[in-house]
């Protein structure tokens, strides 16, 4: 247990120190070219991954604060060959940011404009899910609404049944006794899949 305990503390601390080498690089690449759009939405990237591993609350906070002011910029990019699927997936970063600073109201109205505009597109779907959930803790009317969420999304694309059983933006829902059951019959199916693989 010490040493499994002790890997994942150097995992964690190499993460951070690459990221934070990222964060400067991208930081510096952006004072050079302050409107290259590309360089923007890496660092929003980054800087949501870097909250993602943060452990103090205050600067998890932080770090997403200054994603969602890079995925601001990155949405209203007059920039014409940006894809508008680009858009699309930084919006939808945006809408997880507020979910994950519990600013459900922010969350939902972004999420929702974005199904409504492209609902065929699963993404939308799981980000509700996660953003319900996040903010669903002991509320079954909010935890209800990100499983509808999460099912559409797994009709739209099946292949995110694998990722949603290790997100931690689902575990109020994964843990919920009225959800626990439906989870786990994802989770023994990909055990069984694991173990029919390494036959």
């Amino acid at each position: 247990i010490y040493k499994v305990g002790e890997s994942e503390k150097q995992l964690r601390k190499d993460c951070i120190e690459n990221l934070d080498t990222a964060i400067e690089k991208f930081e510096l690449a952006l004072q050079e070219e302050p409107e290259h759009e590309h360089i923007i939405e890496q660092l929003a990237v980054a800087y949501l991954n870097r909250a993602s591993i943060e452990e103090n609350e205050s600067i998890k906070s932080n770090w997403l604060n200054k994603s969602i002011q890079m995925y601001d910029q990155v949405i209203s990019s007059p920039v014409k060959h940006q894809s508008d699927t680009s858009k699309v997936n930084s919006s939808i970063f945006l809408a997880m940011i507020f979910g994950k600073l519990k600013k459900l109201e922010e969350a939902s109205r972004l999420i929702n404009i974005i199904i409504c505009c492209q609902p065929k597109y699963f993404l939308g779907y799981y980000a509700k899910a996660c953003i319900y959930a996040l903010n669903g803790k002991d509320m079954d009317s909010l935890l209800k609404i990100a499983f509808s969420a999460l099912k559409k999304a797994i009709e739209l694309n099946s292949a995110i049944e694998k990722e949603m059983l290790w997100d931690p933006d689902l575990k109020n829902l994964s843990s919920s006794s009225v959800y626990k059951d439906w989870f786990s019959s994802f989770y023994q199916n990909e055990l069984k899949s694991k173990e029919e693989n390494q036959k």
